[in-house]
């Protein structure tokens, strides 16, 4: 919707509002510090909006199963809003590399992909449909990618910056915020006090007057399935969601994915 309203604007209204909301030094110098969130929403073209989307429904499915729709908005605006920071602080720093306008939703789907690869980090994929690799590795693969470019800017029109800021800040949610909440609660050792109460629960004592060699007829309904088993039903269902998703994507990702990721414009 955001992408035919900013259409719809260049192509009749000629509205300057696009450049309050495009991430750009100047405008973060100014307070302007609701660009870190709005130019997530702004595409440079239909081409650039759709890599976006794709990307943005293949590693965002994965995570939001593994984590939730809450947790899952979380890693992708702060993702976002991180990427976008560092793309603008750099561009206060070196505004003949970084300076230039930046929009997309690269940053936070670069943070999803850094996240997808932490949850399934031993999730064997399919690089370029020939070459099994782990995930592990397309993180480390893509994290030199970007920040190769960082160092060496010669590309001034992608914003590689923002892709390593969004990946580097999915790594600090998991390690902080993930991993903490982990330590805090332990699920197992919860889970391992409830099957220990449910297994010593006291007996009650039959009627003597009830014939014991009986048998009691089952009940007609479902049976009810172990919690245990129903987790890892859950957890084997995200594994082959991850599967078909990683495969799906990694076989263009660093050759023909990377560059489209995020755009900044040319001046």
């Amino acid at each position: 919707m955001v992408f035919v309203l900013q259409n719809i604007n260049r192509v009749y209204v000629h509205s300057p509002v696009e450049g309050y909301l495009e991430l750009s030094s100047a405008g973060l110098a100014h307070g302007f510090i609701w660009q870190l969130l709005t130019f997530q929403f702004l595409h440079w073209s239909s081409w650039h909006f759709f890599l976006n989307s794709v990307m943005l429904f293949i590693f965002g499915r994965p995570v939001e199963m593994a984590l939730g729709r809450g947790r899952f908005l979380e890693v992708y605006f702060f993702s976002g809003a991180m990427g976008g920071l560092l793309q603008g602080l750099l561009g206060l720093v070196f505004p003949t590399h970084f300076g230039l306008p930046t929009m997309g939703a690269s940053a936070g789907v670069s943070g999803l992909l850094a996240m997808f690869c932490l949850l399934h980090r031993d999730q064997t994929i399919l690089f370029m449909f020939v070459l099994p690799m782990r995930a592990w590795h397309l993180l480390i693969a893509s994290l030199f990618v970007a920040g190769f470019f960082v160092l060496v800017p010669a590309e001034p029109g992608i914003a590689h910056a923002a892709h390593l800021g969004g990946m580097l800040a999915a790594m600090a949610y998991e390690k902080w915020f993930l991993r903490r909440e982990r330590r805090l609660f332990n699920w197992r050792a919860y889970s391992d006090v409830l099957r220990s109460r449910r297994i010593h629960q006291p007996r009650s004592e039959p009627d003597p007057g009830q014939n014991l060699g009986a048998r009691h007829p089952k009940p007609d309904g479902p049976r009810t399935q172990n919690p245990r088993s129903r987790a890892r039903e859950n957890v084997q269902a995200v594994g082959c969601s991850s599967r078909f998703s990683a495969s799906w994507f990694s076989a263009a990702h660093l050759i023909f994915l990377q560059p489209w990721l995020a755009r900044a414009s040319h001046p």
